[in-house]
């Protein structure tokens, strides 16, 4: 019998556009996966690469940094390996300590030397000169301290402090004042007329500071009068920060070893209302008009203490001369020190000289002897006096490297093939390098 025509059944295959569709369409299908999966092991391989080299580098620097077998240590790419070695350089090393590593394969380094520095010292002789600049610093500065060797206040300026001519006087009452450190520049800052900046003949020494995430983070808050005012934002918890206040009251610092918050000059601190706590992601101040009265705006300055970098502890006086604290783990660009007590805050940067018995007060006074007698290759100097030595007094440091030098991981435009040696000799690392896979995509 006849099926109804709606019931039939049709028995048709594909046509071969249908075919080719279908086949177009898996292939278009799986070009996409395996270009996913390339992208996705060009990555894993960059990132993968990248970890390695930085831990090479970390190890060949820890161990120039203890000292280890009393010798300098370094990092070596050689064509496709990589080498920590033991000497001053790669080709008078001792091979006998040599640690070889091989480079991942399809992968090529370009790479190019890179000093990041953070920190720098420096010195002019005043002329009187109006709208002076400083230039040197080799980057535009976040903070700025001068101090004349003469009897002139230390002064200081930040720049999260308003765009226009404002410094603060680190010791005494006084506001933001015009006419001092009057910029802070690409390549260093600006100086007016006044005496504590730029007397006529007289010898200044300056401190720049270049933030850094991680490192050293300036901003502002304002006050408002509480008694746990939280300052949050800063991205770590510090070790050090110094707080000015844009009216007329004192500047104050502390340490995280410190028991209280100081002035700058000899006062015998303040240990609940002042900066009152070292916090995760910032700090805490008090009441104290010095730190938080209501509708004052405030600046600061934080630094996080690292291997290699800002550094601080404590040391407990003997009156010996010529004594050594040791530890740092540098030679000093600049250290602070401050004693519990009745006491100036002293301190010295290089450019006073790392071997010259020169150490600065904040305050307004020449410069002393016998305080911080040098800068040491593992910290500094002291002697008899009882600002930084007197017997049965604690004193708390801080202390910041000269030149720290950091590895920056940065894009860069790929090219050719390269190869070369990156030294670590003095335990601080020296360049920038660039990973490449090869044919395509950089990191």
């Amino acid at each position: 019998m006849k099926l109804p025509k709606d019931l039939k059944l049709i028995n048709k295959g594909f046509t071969l556009i249908e075919l080719l569709v279908v086949i177009g369409i898996t292939g278009i299908l799986l070009g996409l996966s395996l270009f996913v999966g390339n992208d996705f092991y060009r990555v894993y391989s960059l990132t993968s690469e990248r970890d390695n080299l930085i831990s090479y580098i970390r190890k060949a620097r820890s161990r120039a940094l203890s000292n280890y077998n009393q010798s300098a240590h370094g990092f070596a790419i050689n064509g496709s390996q990589y080498t920590i070695f033991q000497g001053s350089s790669f080709t008078s090393r001792s091979s006998t300590w040599d640690q070889t590593f091989n480079q991942s394969p399809g992968l090529t380094l370009n790479w190019q030397l890179q000093e990041i520095q953070n920190i720098i010292s420096g010195s002019y002789s005043g002329n009187g000169a109006d709208n002076r600049t400083i230039t040197g610093a080799g980057f535009k500065p976040d903070a700025v301290i001068i101090k004349a060797s003469s009897s002139q206040n230390a002064v200081i300026r930040f720049s999260s402090m308003p765009v226009g001519d404002n410094s603060k006087a680190l010791v005494g009452s006084t506001a933001l004042e015009p006419d001092v450190i009057q910029s802070l520049d690409s390549d260093g800052f600006t100086i007016g007329t006044n005496i504590k900046v730029n007397a006529s003949g007289t010898i200044y020494n300056w401190i720049a500071f270049r933030a850094a995430a991680g490192d050293l983070a300036v901003g502002s808050y304002n006050g408002n009068g509480a008694v746990d005012h939280d300052i949050t934002g800063i991205g770590f918890q510090p070790e050090y920060v110094i707080v000015i206040s844009s009216s007329t009251n004192e500047a104050v610092h502390r340490s995280n070893t410190m028991p209280k918050t100081y002035f700058f000059n000899a006062e015998d601190g303040d240990s609940g209302n002042r900066i009152i706590s070292f916090d995760p992601d910032g700090f805490s101040v008090g009441n104290s008009s010095r730190v938080n009265s209501n509708g004052i705006t405030y600046f600061y300055a934080a630094w996080n203490s690292s291997t290699g970098k800002m550094q601080n502890g404590t040391y407990a006086g003997n009156g010996t001369d010529n004594r050594s604290i040791t530890g740092v783990g540098y030679q000093p660009e600049y250290v602070i020190i401050r004693g519990q007590g009745l006491l100036e805050t002293a301190h010295k940067s290089y450019s006073t000289g790392p071997a010259s018995d020169i150490t600065m007060d904040f305050r307004a006074s020449d410069n002393d002897l016998d305080e911080i007698q040098a800068l040491e290759t593992d910290g500094f100097q002291v002697g008899t006096d009882v600002q930084t030595n007197g017997a049965g007094t604690t004193y708390h440091w801080i202390s910041f490297p000269t030149g720290f030098k950091e590895i920056i991981f940065s894009p860069l435009a790929a090219t050719s093939s390269a190869s070369g040696t990156i030294y670590i000799n003095d335990g601080i690392s020296t360049s920038s390098i660039q990973i490449n896979y090869e044919g395509g995509i950089s990191w």
